[in-house]
């Protein structure tokens, strides 16, 4: 009775051990768990939990992006401005993709211009790793009808065929625009 009573309590302390330190290993991190909220379209969730991590370059990011899925612009624009503020070189891309949308919305198309250049030098193949629709290709297209707003046929040719190969460069407004139309059909 003695030896099952040892036994037993060896087992329950091997187990209490075990709970302990796999708990300890088992913290998840809050940015990861707003990331997958982020991610599984829980907007309200993610802006949450964005929200009580605090002053951080990456939150502020998540939180920027979440605010234009929630389509939230001026609320997105504050934070990527916040997130600018306090960034260093590991969320810059990401933070000015997000910046380049709002501003897109927003029809401020120099903006665009801007915020896609700043992403394309920093990461020439570009891709969101919170959701991977979101590309080089889609910062090159913004800024691409970006330029046609501005006027500038010239530079909305040469974003243009990085997107079509076979383009044949033209100034004809209509033809641009129909250009562009399909390249949107294409990349979304």
């Amino acid at each position: 009775m003695k030896q099952i009573q040892i036994y037993i309590f060896k087992i329950a302390s091997i187990s209490v051990l075990y709970l302990m330190f796999a708990g300890c290993n088992n913290e998840i991190d809050p940015l990861d768990e707003a990331w997958d909220k982020f991610e599984k379209g829980n907007y309200e969730g993610a802006y949450l939990d964005f929200s009580t991590i605090g002053a951080d370059p990456e939150a502020y990011t998540g939180l920027g992006w979440t605010a234009l899925e929630m389509d939230s612009i001026d609320v997105a624009d504050r934070f990527f401005q916040l997130a600018e503020t306090a960034s260093g070189t590991d969320t810059i891309v990401d933070i000015y993709s997000g910046w380049m949308v709002s501003a897109w919305v927003k029809g401020h198309y120099q903006k665009v211009v801007d915020y896609a250049d700043i992403v394309l030098s920093h990461h020439p193949n570009y891709v969101f790793a919170h959701n991977t629709e979101i590309t080089k290709s889609d910062v090159q297209l913004h800024q691409a009808f970006s330029y046609f707003h501005l006027g500038n046929y010239i530079k909305c040719n040469a974003v243009i065929s990085l997107l079509n190969t076979n383009w044949v460069t033209t100034n004809e407004r209509d033809v641009l625009l129909t250009e562009l139309e399909s390249l949107y059909q294409d990349y979304n």
